[in-house]
């Protein structure tokens, strides 16, 4: 069936853009992670993953910063980070603490674009406590800082990740 994007509205109507019964966005994905443990709570993380984002022309023609100037794009990451985990589960943990600060290097090419590079600073910080046998609460804290000139992918807001395709509402004016 043919993906449809909310474009904009006109008389208190949306207005829908359709797109050819191709995929809006597609990627590929691989990485690859060694991690060297320095104790049983501490390691150490490296890291590289390799990603390709295509998108359809009517995605790029409509967003021309989505991917920063082109279609297509290669993003390769290397990332170097430090790992501190007391949880008493990996999955569903109720008790214990995880901290991850870490860097990573972001090469971006493109047919269009010069090769770029950006910088990503990042912590994540969980905390997990047990009230009462069957009752534990979690509390959580993230964050990121990057460097350089951002395209629009790469400025997605926390929880998006690469499932999404947003940054249309620009083009929708509400009523």
């Amino acid at each position: 069936f043919p993906v449809t994007i909310k474009l904009k509205t006109e008389d208190n109507q949306v207005v829908f853009y359709q797109i050819e019964p191709l995929y809006a966005q597609q990627v590929t994905s691989g990485s690859l992670k060694l991690s060297k443990k320095l104790s049983y709570e501490n390691s150490i993380e490296i890291g590289n993953s390799i990603d390709f984002y295509r998108i359809d022309p009517s995605v790029y023609y409509q967003n021309r910063d989505y991917l920063g100037g082109d279609n297509e794009l290669t993003m390769n990451t290397i990332n170097i980070g430090y790992v501190y985990d007391s949880r008493n589960q990996k999955h569903y943990p109720t008790a214990g603490n995880e901290f991850k600060l870490g860097i990573d290097f972001q090469q971006l090419s493109s047919r269009n674009t010069d090769l770029r590079l950006v910088e990503i600073i990042y912590l994540k910080l969980r905390k997990f406590k047990e009230i009462l046998p069957k009752i534990s609460m979690g509390f959580s804290f993230s964050g990121q800082y990057k460097f350089g000139k951002l395209n629009y992918l790469q400025n997605r807001q926390l929880g998006y990740n690469s499932d999404y395709i947003r940054g249309y509402e620009q083009y929708v004016s509400l009523p």
